[in-house]
């Protein structure tokens, strides 16, 4: 039961249970379909299978099981965890060792060399497993599969529960009496509270544990002892952050972000700090994102998290010159949407402002496109208009003085903020002005760009026709609709997965409202 509560609230997942949990000697974690599918892709002959999902919906867990499922079914099974300087050797003795082969790559935009290696060297029959966050993914998949040399891959989500998983977890809660108070529901409840309150995702299944009183003062008991150390409570808490963002420091490189306080006698003898980091093995223990999100957001004062935020993209920018390493922990910190899982919900609005003036004037910052880019997407979501489209020109004036860079990503945003501001100011006269110019960049992004990004966009078109219809002109209206009537076209042209993605679904469904079409994609 210990062991449970390790996987749960700190995700130290143990081996030896995964491989008895896969063989029917216990119930440690979930065998989820997802991997069951990815088993069947493996055996299929696919160059890579990748799994992806958001933060904390069960990608570590899912890649250990499919370990063992695949080690069970006769393949040699190598997992890619160190970078040293004889990894390539060693890839080349293991290609030349007989029989099938699956390789390991958790987060695999770190290892984009290694995939270039695997692409040229790799022999036929061996199979590549990846994993990611689905935004990091989104960015680097068509990057992956040019290094990879072939379009055998298969991409599969592991964000949605099946109804058999949910099914398994509900038994699973209450074999380990972890319902607390939802005990005596009936199963039925149970069920569809997972499905329905938290959306049969593993993230939010985690984060209804954490909110139960005896887990929450587990936590806030483990770092009261720590409020009157505030080097203590800095360190720890740029633990927790880098472990949100999917960096988890060895703690050596702590010592180089966090100062020499690591170091010091008092620190590595506190109870605290040695539950979560073991000197000994060099490696930090919570290595649970929503454990430390949710940590983050309910118990650490929220100035103390924009403070450490601040001090970690300070000291990442100085070393960003010459480390890799560090620059993609900065441009992390950067990002609006790491912002939103690290702040409070409460002032959360106010504490990224803060964040994002205190930074800046760094020297990866200042004239980045992907900060002001950013920055204008904090000041649209609280509708300070002015500023974000100051920000936006700002990001589209830096983005024109680099190379090569691609302003997809402002366009998209851009596109949203034409459309948000037109709804939000409501003036009937301008709003097609917006609506046409908001259209031409979502037309021109949906011809090239084959992800969600410009269908979620496009949703808005529905927000725009139900807030403007009754004051325009019918030949306005019919070119909305010819516009929804066009992306709805291309939406039917998208590989089956992708129509099934949550962003373009639910484009879909909206823009139907005004075409009038009542089928489905």
């Amino acid at each position: 039961d210990r062991f449970i509560f390790d996987l749960l609230l700190f995700g130290k997942v143990r081996e030896e249970f995964v491989w008895e949990t896969v063989h029917g000697g216990g119930k440690y974690c979930l065998v989820r379909n997802a991997v069951e599918t990815a088993m069947r892709q493996i055996d299929a002959g696919k160059t890579a299978v990748i799994l992806h999902s958001n933060l904390g919906n069960g990608k570590t867990v899912a890649i250990e099981t499919l370990k063992c499922m695949a080690s069970d079914k006769g393949y040699v099974v190598y997992s890619i965890s160190r970078r040293g300087d004889s990894l390539y050797e060693e890839l080349e003795q293991a290609f030349g060792r007989a029989g099938k082969k699956v390789f390991i790559i958790d987060n695999y935009p770190d290892w984009l060399d290694a995939l270039q290696f695997f692409g040229t060297h790799v022999p036929k029959d061996t199979t590549l497993v990846l994993s990611a966050r689905t935004a990091s993914h989104d960015v680097l998949v068509d990057r992956a599969t040019e290094l990879l040399r072939s379009g055998n891959i298969s991409e599969i989500e592991v964000d949605n529960l099946a109804p058999a998983d949910l099914d398994w977890v509900v038994t699973y809660f209450n074999d380990y009496g972890l319902w607390g108070r939802q005990a005596a529901w009936s199963r039925s409840r149970k069920l569809d509270y997972f499905a329905r309150v938290c959306g049969a995702q593993w993230h939010a299944i985690l984060i209804k544990l954490f909110e139960s009183p005896q887990i929450q003062s587990r936590f806030e008991g483990l770092f009261e002892k720590l409020r009157g150390q505030e080097s203590h409570w800095e360190v720890i808490v740029a633990i927790l952050i880098l472990n949100v963002i999917g960096d988890t420091p060895s703690s050596s490189t702590l010592v180089d972000l966090c100062g020499q306080a690591v170091f010091e006698t008092g620190f590595r003898r506190d109870p605290v700090i040695r539950e979560l980091i073991d000197f000994s093995k060099n490696e930090i223990r919570l290595k649970s994102s929503v454990a430390g999100q949710f940590i983050l957001q309910r118990i650490v004062d929220p100035n103390l998290v924009v403070k450490s935020l601040i001090s970690l993209a300070k000291t990442t920018d100085n070393s960003a010159h010459a480390s890799s390493y560090y620059f993609s922990i900065l441009k992390n910190l950067m990002r609006y949407s790491t912002l939103q899982t690290l702040l409070p919900e409460k002032d959360r609005g106010r504490a990224t402002l803060d964040y994002y003036e205190s930074i800046k004037g760094l020297s990866h910052a200042k004239t980045q496109p992907l900060f002001w880019l950013q920055y204008a997407i904090a000041c649209l979501v609280i509708d300070e208009f002015e500023r974000a489209e100051k920000y936006f020109q700002t990001a589209y004036s830096f983005s024109g003085d680099r190379d090569h860079w691609d302003s997809f990503q402002i366009d998209n945003h851009f596109a949203r903020f034409l459309l948000t501001r037109a709804i939000a100011q409501g003036d009937a006269s301008t709003s097609m002005g917006a609506f046409r110019n908001a259209r031409k960049l979502i037309h021109n992004q949906i011809e090239r760009e084959r992800l969600h990004y410009p269908y979620r966009v496009a949703s808005l078109y529905f927000d725009f026709y139900e807030r403007f219809a009754p004051e325009l002109k019918p030949q306005n209206k019919e070119e909305i609709k010819r516009a929804a009537k066009h992306i709805c076209e291309r939406i039917q042209k998208l590989p089956p997965e992708r129509q099934e993605q949550r962003y373009v679904r639910e484009c879909w469904e909206k823009l139907q409202k005004i075409v009038g079409i009542t089928s489905q994609a």
